[in-house]
């Protein structure tokens, strides 16, 4: 049976599951909605492939959100012909960052020294028969004893036993089983390893990237590609291939430089699937389709252009003066992009008398792409939202309002110890980075240990937002009224 929600009028109706009774539900007017919405778990071509029924009732909706796109050329001509929007928005990586037991760590990689892991049920789909073959192959033909371990239980655990022994590595292959402390294996181990022939968006990959564990996976369609790239995020091998997939485990345990690049990349890499990241996404998908209005104060579209254009940039806002000595940040920039490898942008919001002179120092450092110089904009909120960081390089400073307006978006802040308003904001570095004044190289160190720290990141984030609550107008409000009542009190 089924029933029409009647007595209220919806903005948008969301098919989130993305099967055919909610499809349904929701294309065919069950609830009374103005726009419509579903979502695609995956590539849009596969569930043509499932029933031509899925592409029905697309027309219908019309809005589509999808995990992927990988594939799904074949589909573009039936979008446009049918007036069907699509936008590719990731789920959010949300990871309760457990403490880490660093004891665990310690005794794991005591007892299986520089060990592979693969996390998931232990099931054909998944394919660990593949990685444990892998691992005969490093031992017999390029003589590296390394040991696997298997997080997960499940049907195939007997088999997969029997096929260890027989290949001679019973004492290779550990099977840890259920864990729920699986951050301490994430980071006492040296390669994540991944062998399914198919996932959409595998939450382990990306719980191995916040970890800073390298990737080493098959083709798992659309899912791999889909998150590490062609390569660029996590090498990618051809599925049931255990030759391949045993050279490159044996590429990142033989070149250390290789392994720890891939931990930087992956760093960046997973704050494409951030909360605020996608929220910001989905934010500018409602504004496109037509039922955004949120949240007033915020350009939703206009903050998605920033992260597209400028992705993680970094945020100066002030007049363009001697006083505010932006000149610093352009010569941090420099050793950034130089010393550091970190090709990343500074967006400078704010105009003045020194912008031709400071134009000329980016120009004699060929960083024409890297320092970008805005004006003045009166949408200063939307630079703040779309930010990474937020930098600040003058010497003096009597309160200023631009920590608070930074903290207020839960960002990062990294300052010259600009004097009184730094420490009196930020403490002595307990809600932000305070430098020496004119030191550029300190600012591009601490620069880079936030680009590449997360942990580090999420902590400096954190504390800008809460401190940024003390200077609640109520607050200040209540505290003002109580000091003035203390005074009448005395006349």
């Amino acid at each position: 049976r089924h029933y029409m929600i009647k007595d209220k009028k919806y903005d948008l109706a969301i098919a989130f599951s993305g099967h055919i009774p909610d499809l349904t539900f929701v294309a065919e007017n069950y609830i009374d909605a103005r726009y419509k919405m579903a979502w695609v778990h995956g590539a849009q071509y596969q569930y043509n492939m499932i029933s031509p029924g899925y592409f029905r009732l697309y027309k219908k909706i019309k809005n589509l959100v999808c995990l992927s796109d990988l594939c799904d050329a074949e589909c573009e001509e039936f979008n446009k012909k049918n007036n069907i929007k699509k936008r590719k928005i990731y789920n959010p990586c949300i990871i309760n960052s457990k403490k880490i037991n660093e004891d665990k760590v310690k005794a794991l990689k005591e007892q299986y020294g520089d060990f592979c892991l693969m996390v998931g049920r232990l099931a054909r789909d998944k394919d660990q028969a593949t990685v444990i073959r892998a691992i005969a192959i490093l031992k017999s033909e390029f003589g590296i004893e390394k040991k696997l371990v298997l997080v997960g239980d499940g049907e195939t655990r007997e088999s997969l036993m029997v096929l260890a022994d027989s290949l001679g590595i019973k004492d290779n292959i550990i099977f840890e089983g259920i864990q729920k402390n699986v951050q301490d294996y994430y980071s006492a181990a040296q390669i994540y390893t991944h062998a399914a022939p198919l996932e959409g968006l595998p939450t382990v990959f990306l719980e191995a990237m916040y970890y800073g564990l390298p990737i080493v996976s098959t083709d798992a369609v659309p899912g791999a590609e889909e998150i590490l790239g062609n390569s660029e995020y996590g090498i990618i091998c051809p599925v049931s291939n255990p030759h391949k997939l045993a050279e490159n485990i044996k590429l990142l345990h033989m070149n250390e430089e290789l392994r720890q690049n891939y931990i930087k990349k992956e760093f960046q890499r997973i704050r494409t699937f951030s909360p605020d990241k996608i929220k910001c996404d989905l934010e500018s998908y409602f504004n496109e389709v037509g039922c955004g209005g949120v949240n007033d104060c915020l350009n939703w579209q206009k903050i998605y252009e920033l992260r597209r254009k400028y992705d993680d940039f970094c945020l100066m806002v002030g007049r363009l003066a001697q006083d505010k000595k932006q000149e610093t940040l352009i010569y941090a920039f420099n050793i950034l992009k130089t010393k550091y490898g970190i090709d990343k942008k500074l967006v400078l919001l704010g105009d003045g008398s020194e912008r031709e002179r400071l134009t000329r120092i980016v120009s004699e450092l060929k960083l024409e792409k890297n320092i970008i110089f805005e004006g003045n904009h009166p949408d200063i909120d939307n630079y703040y939202m779309a930010a990474y960081l937020y930098l600040h390089s003058s010497r003096l400073e009597g309160f200023g309002m631009v920590y608070v307006e930074a903290m207020n978006f839960s960002l990062p802040i990294v300052s010259t110890d600009a004097i009184p308003g730094a420490r009196e904001i930020l403490g002595n570095n307990d809600f932000g980075i305070i430098c020496e004044n004119d030191n550029p190289d300190m600012i591009a160190k601490i620069i880079f240990e936030l680009y590449t720290n997360k942990k580090m990141y999420d902590c400096y984030s954190t504390k800008s937002y809460e401190r940024s609550r003390d200077f609640n107008v109520n607050e200040t409000k209540k505290k003002v009224s109580e000091y003035i009542s203390d005074i009448t009190k005395h006349v």
